[in-house]
């Protein structure tokens, strides 16, 4: 019974984080979805702890926190970086605001898994 349970958890634990992880990585690409992975550790603690009783350290805390400031910073930093491209973009059209080709090449960009962020902030 304890070997059908291991192979139980394995199976669906990994088929159903691969699920996810190829369901994210198509919508917003490969780039966020490798920024996100070190999370896992950190919800594995967060779970083990909630759900088995599993003493938390003062390293696992420390190690968590460091872990989500990186990760604050690198989303910020892409979200500047879109602020700014897209600002740039703006003034290259001379109007302020993309024309329709450049909004379509944006698109079709984002449909393919190239920089989505800049067509979730064209409407802004």
């Amino acid at each position: 019974a304890a070997r059908w349970a291991v192979v139980y958890g394995g199976v669906m634990a990994s088929g159903f984080n691969y699920a996810i992880m190829s369901w994210v990585n198509a919508e917003v690409g490969a780039a966020v979805v490798a920024v996100f992975l070190p999370l896992q550790p950190v919800a594995g603690a967060a779970l083990a702890f909630t759900f088995l009783g599993t003493s938390i350290r003062c390293g696992t805390v420390i190690g968590g926190v460091v872990i989500a400031m990186g990760l604050v910073a690198v989303t910020a930093g892409r979200a500047a970086g879109a602020r700014r491209n897209v600002g740039l973009r703006r003034e290259q059209t001379g109007a302020g605001r993309m024309t329709a080709p450049q909004v379509g090449a944006l698109k079709m960009k984002a449909a393919k898994g190239g920089p989505w962020i800049y067509d979730l902030t064209l409407n802004s």
